[in-house]
């Protein structure tokens, strides 16, 4: 018993070791000025970060670590077309120590961004945001992430969220977990309707594409050879010259590993029609998969064939001051890592709007923990589950060891 029960404890011990680990390494080519640099996440790196990219460090050689900027936070569309959300409830829960606020998108087909007009109190906390069509069932698209308001002179001022996958839900909740005791209040709730900001995408390498046709359906199976964040994806189909059909795309494996009863935001199936007078394109913000299943609605008509796939990912990026000379590091893929905060992010308006880009060297695999892949298993189980795990087995095993003890005493005493 006593066995079986050091072998859990060790295996729960190495698996947050593991999932505390960076597992990749790639260095950043030295630059000849010291200034602020554009880094991409290619898809090679990008394929092996969590959703949104908490798993990035920026280190030199000393160990230290280098503030940076998410380019996504950085690059704010400059536009008036602000959309105000009706607030819907408003509500700070003072013993669970968070800020419940749910608004209604009644206009909006699509959303990339927030801005929370807020009391200019020096915000600095935690955010979850989450969609739902019902306010019954929700989907969570970015959780933990930390927030921090703009510099103000006035009362009030703005907190602006742009790193966010573009949704089209009717609700989003804004979930704020106190800081130091200090409640959100939030004010207003806007949108940008149509940010004036130019998408550029990587090219992913092309999917295996299958067939498989039944009564009055087709099913198209679509295999990566990676899982990547699939953020555009295009079809060219083969079939009748005239065709107008319904379409589900839908994540055939899901990576994620759902904890709580919690689903995200790309857990949701898509709907669009495939048309011989369209482009056959579909967006499917930081979807991430190996596996997409296409479901081809043919009714009475003969089935299509896809005989092209091309997929995209958006060219997501961070921004960061280098000095010249100096060597760095970049460190990402640690499954339970958190978003980092930095001081820099108060100061996005210092830099530059033209920015060099800085390439990424010999990237590699640093770390081989035996048990690294069950970590990425359980990467989205919150560290104090795992904590608490570890401290009830370490209090089995000492009672067990006490109890051993008194009996081999008790036994010493009769001898």
């Amino acid at each position: 018993m006593i066995k079986f029960i050091i072998i859990i404890f060790i295996f729960i011990s190495s698996t947050l070791v593991s999932a505390q680990q960076y597992m990749y390494e790639a260095q950043i080519k030295k630059n000849k000025e010291s200034g602020f640099y554009k880094i991409y996440l290619t898809p090679d790196i990008s394929s092996r970060l969590q959703q949104n990219f908490p798993d990035i460090r920026i280190e030199n050689n000393d160990g230290e670590e280098i503030p940076f900027i998410y380019g996504l936070d950085w690059a704010y569309a400059d536009s008036t077309s602000k959309t105000e959300l009706k607030i819907l409830k408003n509500k700070h829960k003072k013993f669970k120590r968070i800020a419940n606020v749910i608004v209604e998108n009644d206009s909006l087909k699509s959303i990339d961004n927030f801005i929370l007009k807020i009391p200019n109190k020096g915000l600095k906390n935690k955010l979850k945001i989450s969609g739902s069509y019902d306010q019954k069932q929700w989907y969570e698209i970015k959780k933990n992430f930390s927030v921090q308001a703009a510099y103000s002179d006035s009362s009030t001022t703005e907190l602006v969220i742009t790193n966010i996958p573009t949704t089209g839900f009717n609700f989003y909740q804004f979930i704020f977990n106190d800081y130091k005791d200090e409640s959100v209040e939030v004010i207003k709730v806007y949108a940008i309707s149509k940010p004036d900001v130019d998408k550029e995408y990587f090219e992913l390498v092309k999917p295996f594409i299958s067939h498989k046709d039944t009564l009055d359906k087709t099913i198209i199976s679509l295999k990566f050879t990676s899982s990547y964040f699939i953020d555009k994806i295009s079809f060219r189909i083969k079939g009748s010259r005239y065709y107008l059909r319904r379409a589900n795309i839908y994540k055939e494996i899901n990576n994620v590993h759902n904890t709580g009863g919690v689903l995200y935001f790309d857990d949701i199936s898509k709907e669009f029609f495939l048309g011989s007078d369209r482009n056959n394109t579909i967006a499917l913000p930081r979807f991430k998969t190996k596996n997409l299943k296409l479901v081809v609605d043919n009714k009475d008509n003969i089935p299509i064939r896809v005989v092209d796939v091309n997929a995209y990912q958006l060219k997501n990026y961070i921004i960061t001051y280098l000095k010249r000379g100096k060597s760095y590091q970049l460190k990402f893929g640690k499954p339970m890592a958190e978003f980092p905060v930095y001081d820099l992010s108060y100061f996005k308006e210092s830099v530059p709007k033209e920015i060099p880009v800085i390439e990424l060297l010999n990237t590699k695999r640093v770390y081989y923990g035996k048990n690294s892949e069950k970590a990425n298993l359980v990467w989205n189980i919150p560290t104090y589950y795992l904590w608490i795990g570890i401290s009830i087995v370490g209090i089995i095993l000492i009672y067990l060891t006490t109890r051993m003890i008194i009996e081999r005493y008790r036994k010493g005493e009769l001898e």
